[in-house]
C-alpha cells in the first residue's frame, strides 16, 4: 500500500547514513576486507551484505514508484559492489557472501519480472545486468589458495589448544553424572546413554592426540585440491574427487575429529555455485521469453521458436545435472 511504501522509504532514509559510511570505508581501502584481521573481516562483511540489502530495497521502492531508470541504477550499484568483492581474491567466506548477495539480486529481478509490465528496453537492461553477473569459476582457484595460506597462518599464530588431557577420573565423574539422568530426560533430549559414553571416550582420545595439527591440515589440503579438480568438471554433480576424499572422512570414528575437519563445506559450495548460476540462467530465459512476447505479440511455443526469433542463442544447461535447464514457458 501507499502507507507501507512511505514507511519503508522513511526507514531506508534513516539507514542511508550507514550506507554512506560503508561507501567511504570502501574508498579508503585497496580491498574491501583486510586479511589476518578477523574483527575487520566480520565488520566489513556485515556492512557489505547490509549495503546490498539496502540497494535491493531501493530497487523495490523505485520500481513501485514507476521510476524504472532509478531501479536499474540501484541494481547496477549492487552489481558493482558484488563484483568488487568477487574479484578481491579473498577467503571462502567472501565468496559465500558473494553467492548470497547474488541470490538477493536475482530474487529482486525476479520480483520485477512478476509484474510483466516492462518495455523491450527495460528487459534488455535487466539482461545486461544478469549477463555481467556470470559466475567466474576460475576465481575459486585464487580463493582456495588464499584460504589455504590464511588457514596455515592462523594455525601458526593460534595453534589448536584442546586443553589438558582428559584423565580417567574426569571420565568417571562424567559417567556418574550421566547415570543420574533419567531415561525420560534422555529420550526428551533425543540422546542415548551409549552415545554419551562414546562422546566421552572420543573426547578422551582427542585430548591425547599429538598430531592433530598435521591431520587437520592434511585433510583440509586434500579437500581443497579435490574441490578445485571437481570445479573444472561439468556437470558439477560428477564430484568424483571430492566424493573419494569424503569417503576417507567417513572412516573417522571419532565424532569430535569429524567436526574439526572442514572439507565437507566444499560439497555445499559446489551445490550453491550450481544453484545460483541456474537461478541466473533461468531468469535470463524468462527475459528471453518476455522479449519474444514483446517482439512477436505472442508466446513462444518452445526453445526452438526463441532461437529462431533471435532472442535466445542456445538453451542453457543445468550446471548441476548437465541437462537442458527446465523452465515452464506457458507460465512465463
Amino acid at each position: 500500500s501507499s502507507k507501507e511504501l512511505r514507511d519503508l522509504t522513511n526507514t531506508l532514509d534513516k539507514q542511508k547514513i550507514l550506507f554512506d559510511q560503508f561507501q567511504l570505508h570502501l574508498k579508503d581501502r585497496p580491498h574491501i576486507l583486510v586479511p589476518l584481521e578477523p574483527t575487520f573481516l566480520s565488520f566489513d562483511l556485515a556492512h557489505f551484505r547490509a549495503a546490498i540489502q539496502y540497494l535491493n530495497v531501493k530497487v523495490l521502492i523505485s520500481y513501485r514508484k514507476k521510476e524504472f531508470d532509478d531501479a536499474v541504477k540501484y541494481l547496477q550499484k549492487a552489481v558493482f559492489l558484488i563484483q568488487k568483492l568477487e574479484n578481491r581474491k579473498g577467503s571462502l567466506i567472501d565468496q559465500l557472501v558473494v553467492l548470497a548477495c547474488k541470490g538477493m539480486t536475482y530474487h529482486r529481478i525476479n520480483w520485477i519480472l512478476r509484474h510483466k509490465n516492462q518495455s523491450f528496453k527495460n528487459i534488455t537492461e535487466l539482461e545486461k545486468i544478469l549477463e555481467s553477473l556470470q559466475s567466474p569459476l576460475d576465481l575459486w582457484d585464487d580463493t582456495v589458495k588464499y584460504e589455504m595460506f590464511f588457514s596455515l597462518k592462523m594455525f601458526e599464530l593460534t595453534p589448536v589448544d584442546l586443553g589438558p588431557e582428559l584423565m580417567d577420573e574426569t571420565l568417571k565423574e562424567f559417567n556418574e553424572e550421566v547415570s543420574k539422568i533419567s531415561d525420560k530426560d534422555l529420550t526428551a533430549e533425543g540422546v542415548t546413554r551409549k552415545e554419551l559414553k562414546d562422546f566421552a571416550e572420543d573426547a578422551k582420545e582427542l585430548s591425547r592426540m599429538s598430531n592433530i595439527h598435521e591431520l587437520m591440515f592434511k585433510e583440509y589440503l586434500g579437500g581443497s585440491i579435490a574441490f578445485l579438480l571437481d570445479l573444472k568438471v561439468h556437470p558439477l554433480k560428477e564430484y568424483k574427487n571430492l566424493e573419494k576424499h569424503l569417503r576417507k572422512r567417513e572412516k573417522l570414528t571419532n565424532q569430535h575429529l569429524k567436526q574439526l575437519v572442514i572439507s565437507p563445506i566444499y560439497w555445499t559450495i559446489l551445490r550453491k555455485i550450481a544453484e545460483k548460476e541456474n537461478h541466473r540462467q533461468a531468469i535470463l530465459l524468462i527475459l528471453a521469453i518476455r522479449k519474444y512476447q514483446l517482439k512477436y505479440k505472442r508466446a513462444p511455443k518452445n526453445f526452438k521458436d526463441m532461437i529462431a526469433g533471435a532472442v535466445l542463442s542456445e538453451i542453457p544447461k543445468d550446471m548441476w545435472t548437465g541437462k537442458n535447464l527446465k523452465v515452464n514457458i506457458k507460465q512465463r
